[in-house]
């Protein structure tokens, strides 16, 4: 599988700062230079599906991680 990421379509460039993958490997976050972390669902698909943004954040998001054990913490810290 090779991962495509396409421009946003205001033609932006967004600077990936860091990036995880979810413990059970089906979903990608990263945490931008927009203020919000992206995410995509890597299950099943041939090619990564973009989920809706992690948003509300005041200035770049350096770092992104997930629980070891997985689980639906739904906290940003």
């Amino acid at each position: 599988m090779t991962p495509r990421f396409d421009l946003p379509p205001d033609g932006s460039t967004v600077h990936h700062l860091n990036v995880t993958f979810s413990p059970d490997g089906r979903t990608l976050a990263s945490g931008t230079t927009r203020r919000e972390v992206a995410r995509w669902s890597l299950a099943g698909d041939a090619v990564p599906v973009p989920l809706p943004p992690l948003t509300g954040f005041s200035s770049y998001v350096n770092d992104v991680a997930f629980l070891p054990g997985g689980g639906p913490d739904c906290l940003v810290r």
